[in-house]
């Protein structure tokens, strides 16, 4: 596999792993405000 193949995953990595990080906030947002309601 070339550089080029690894630079694409790299950045598709950080892509899916951005998403999963925001979506993981976001859910942990709305759980403390169904709490403390």
């Amino acid at each position: 596999m070339s550089w080029e193949w690894y630079l694409f995953f790299l950045m598709v990595a950080l892509v899916i792993g951005g998403l999963l990080y925001l979506s993981y906030e976001v859910l942990k947002a709305s759980d403390k405000r169904e709490k403390t309601t």
